[in-house]
């Protein structure tokens, strides 16, 4: 199927929601009088962000439905032995803020592993090196993205650790999970592209960048 990309306005407006999404989201969580009501809305955002960022990418075919089918499944099945067992990532439990469950385990979780993932992936793609090293760099740089979101989850009560914190091996655990996630993406959907998931990734970083520096110097 030959790549359909996206009109330079619909690149804008993706990026203007995004953007708008995470910046009112920034503020109504740091509002006391607000923070419930945005709590309530946190899988919904992970909705969004995982509909425009993957609904833009460029060549919709078997292969990039598969992607996305296995790196759901792969996550899903992951943070379920995760919560069960205390495998691979250590010992927590999910809280009914992100939605419905399946085996204690969000939906909505499996579909931030496809968008994390897809983000990650587009980003070490562009710095062209061997395939192992886009694996590689594709894993590390989601285990930045889970090392910014899990004070803020902690923070929120999205999810709770055994110890009050993720061990050492939590990250290790997405390192190895993340690696075969990137093998996924690599071997299924980079052959299309995507004009937002570069931008998407930062913005994800610096939104819980941003809720972190509101915990330290505002609170």
């Amino acid at each position: 199927m030959p790549e359909v990309p996206p009109s330079e306005t619909q690149r804008r407006f993706a990026l203007i929601v995004l953007v708008v999404l995470h910046a009112v989201g920034l503020v109504g969580l740091n509002v006391e009088r607000f923070q419930g009501d945005f709590l309530q809305l946190v899988w919904i955002n992970l909705l969004f962000v995982f509909s425009i960022v993957m609904s833009l990418h460029t060549r919709w075919n078997l292969d990039y439905l598969f992607f996305v089918g296995s790196v759901f499944l792969w996550g899903m099945a992951t943070e379920i032995i995760g919560v069960k067992t205390g495998l691979l990532f250590g010992h927590y439990h999910y809280t009914p803020l992100l939605g419905q469950q399946v085996g204690g385990v969000p939906l909505i979780i499996g579909l931030n592993w496809v968008v994390v993932t897809y983000c990650a992936g587009n980003v070490a793609r562009r710095l062209d090196p061997s395939p192992v090293l886009r694996i590689g760099f594709g894993a590390l740089l989601m285990v930045l993205m889970d090392a910014l979101i899990e004070p803020f989850a902690v923070r929120y009560g999205l999810w709770v650790w055994a110890g009050g914190h993720p061990p050492l091996h939590n990250y290790i655990g997405w390192l190895a999970v993340g690696a075969v996630a990137q093998y996924a993406y690599h071997r299924w959907a980079s052959s299309g592209n995507n004009p937002v998931a570069a931008a998407a990734f930062l913005i994800l970083l610096l939104f819980f960048a941003g809720d972190r520096l509101a915990v330290l110097f505002v609170h």
